[in-house]
């Protein structure tokens, strides 16, 4: 079962998140008011909904999903994602239309689930490595 963080200020949405996320299993909290990175720790998903209105979100989830600190599905019932459009690609970030979350964002959410541990382990493998040939490189010096 998942933590999930909700930040939404339109409470129909909310209401439609809140029951799939129920109907799911996940534990889940909403809230409308500012957040911080490190409130985030206790989290394995952070939803987002297109209503929320934060100063600087953007670049908060733009650093959320580069910096890998969690998973960041973002709701919005228009076509596009703005200003997040560089972070399509990104890992860490998921781009759903509030209009099929009936559909999507359960199986969104069990698939990351599974998706994200094996990606922290890529991770630490490739920082091991990547220490080893610094290792190495030290000594042939």
């Amino acid at each position: 079962m998942s933590r999930i963080l909700v930040c939404s200020e339109d409470s129909l949405s909310t209401l439609r998140i809140e029951r799939i996320l129920s109907r799911e299993g996940h534990s889940h909290e909403t809230v409308k008011n500012a957040i911080r990175t490190e409130s985030l720790a206790t989290y394995d998903f952070l939803i987002i909904h297109a209503s929320y209105r934060l100063s600087g979100l953007t670049r908060f989830i733009d650093h959320l999903v580069v910096s890998r600190t969690i998973p960041v599905v973002f709701l919005s019932s228009t076509s596009g994602v703005g200003g997040l459009q560089q972070l399509v690609d990104q890992p860490y970030f998921f781009y759903l239309d509030e209009n099929k979350i009936d559909c999507e964002l359960g199986p969104t959410l069990k698939a990351v689930a599974k998706f994200i541990p094996v990606l922290k382990q890529d991770e630490l493998r490739i920082r091991k490595a990547e220490a080893r040939v610094d290792s190495e490189k030290a000594l042939q010096k």
